[in-house]
């Protein structure tokens, strides 16, 4: 979603139409309900209510579209790649402390 976010937020900047492609059909989903609560999710569909110019579509993961590909491979590498952390905090207080730092940055 974080993803999704970012790329309707680039396309409220630029002066012309756009079409953003996501294989997220969760993501899509969440976007289309107004119960969904999430401040990233509410963000987001603020910026759409206010800008018909961008539109949303979904692609079907893995099917050989070359720009959906590389995205999953750049993905993985982010994901991946580096060396595992050992985490002293509790993963609820991590990810409380993730999305704030996330929602401070938007």
């Amino acid at each position: 979603m974080l993803a999704l976010k970012a790329a309707i937020e680039w396309a409220n900047s630029a002066n012309e139409e756009v079409n953003i492609w996501s294989d997220s059909e969760c993501s899509l989903q969440a976007l289309k309900s107004f119960y969904v609560m999430s401040k990233i999710n509410q963000g987001a569909e603020i910026t759409l209510i206010g800008n018909a110019r961008i539109r949303l579509g979904w692609v079907e993961a893995h099917t050989d579209i070359t720009s959906n590909e590389i995205a999953d491979t750049l993905e993985k590498e982010v994901t991946t790649d580096g060396t595992p952390a050992s985490l002293p905090f509790p993963k609820s207080y991590l990810k409380n402390q993730l999305l704030q730092l996330s929602l401070g940055k938007w």
